[in-house]
């Protein structure tokens, strides 16, 4: 997957209204690249080897990791640290803000933490109408009773676009910063992360072939104050490089839109802090396997050792 997602907005209104889809409905969020900006600080932290899944979502995550390094260079906003401390990452996330914190361990100069953090905004190129004056009658810009604003297609520089799957037109908003913001209809919830990104990319890529729609006036978008902490326990049980291996995995994404910017901020935290193994005796406490090799020439003796074979041997004269 090549992704292109720096210093875009890409963002699907999941506005289910079928009763039977009411779940559908709920917005869901996850910051994979925050995910993958935490991974890279742990791991230059902990100058490790490459990381160890043992499922099939941390697989994916970590075969995508070589594309979000691409992107995190395009978002000079999104910062990473690392601490062998559980206070000083959690005084990184206090200072951002952020409703997460890493679970305290006892420092053994082993056990580490690691968090990213991005926050970032971007204007509209003009505030969006809250309240229109129809021959002096005001009425409030609304989505079902909901405040919301209109931004105009020539005023707010708007195109438009198809995206397979989606019976809507995408909105293509242009921003002060260059950064665009997308916004497309849809039933469709993602059922994961990985969805999606994907249903993302297809976004940003349908974004630019986006031309004139002579049928769309422009948007009406409905003020959004989204914030959820994502469910990311399937990265617990990753090995980190160092023989650690992740027990605690905690995200926070925080989606604000008004009449005059969006603004995103997310925070991901990862820590090993189990206590590591000190070093103690093999025990060969059951049935094990023999082998008797010489170099060069092969094996001399090969056998299953059970325990009714275990006592003193006829050579030991001790």
């Amino acid at each position: 997957m090549k992704l292109k997602t720096a210093g875009v907005f890409a963002l699907m209104a999941s506005l289910a209204t079928a009763v039977p889809a009411a779940a559908q409905s709920d917005s869901m969020v996850c910051d994979l690249v925050g995910i993958a900006k935490a991974m890279s600080t742990a791991q230059t932290f902990l100058k490790a080897g490459d990381w160890t899944p043992i499922n099939a979502a941390q697989k994916q995550m970590i075969g995508m990791l070589p594309a979000f390094a691409e992107a995190q260079k395009r978002i000079p906003e999104m910062t990473g640290f690392a601490s062998y401390r559980a206070e000083e990452v959690n005084q990184k996330l206090a200072q951002a803000q952020s409703p997460i914190r890493l679970e305290p361990w006892k420092y053994n100069g082993k056990s580490w933490g690691a968090a990213s953090i991005l926050g970032t905004s971007a204007e509209f190129l003009k505030s969006g109408i809250t309240v229109i004056n129809d021959q002096g009658v005001k009425t409030p810009v609304t989505i079902k009773g909901k405040p919301a604003f209109r931004i105009e297609t020539d005023d707010h520089g708007i195109s438009y676009a198809k995206v397979a799957g989606e019976q809507r037109p995408m909105s293509v908003v242009s921003t002060k910063s260059g950064d665009k913001m997308l916004f497309v209809r849809s039933d469709l919830r993602p059922k994961d992360c990985f969805e999606l990104y994907k249903r993302s990319e297809a976004m940003v890529n349908a974004s630019r072939s986006a031309g004139p729609n002579n049928y769309v006036l422009g948007v009406v978008v409905p003020m959004v104050k989204l914030e959820k902490q994502p469910d990311i326990s399937w990265l617990l049980g990753m090995g980190a490089g160092d023989g650690s291996t992740i027990d605690q995995a905690k995200q926070s994404v925080r989606f604000w839109v008004d009449p005059k910017k969006a603004t995103v901020k997310t925070e991901t935290a990862i820590a090993a802090t189990r206590s590591f193994p000190q070093p103690s005796y093999e025990q060969l406490d059951g049935s094990f396997m023999a082998v008797v090799y010489r170099p060069d020439v092969g094996i001399i003796f090969a056998g299953f050792v059970g325990e009714d074979s275990f006592g003193i041997p006829p050579s030991w004269k001790g």
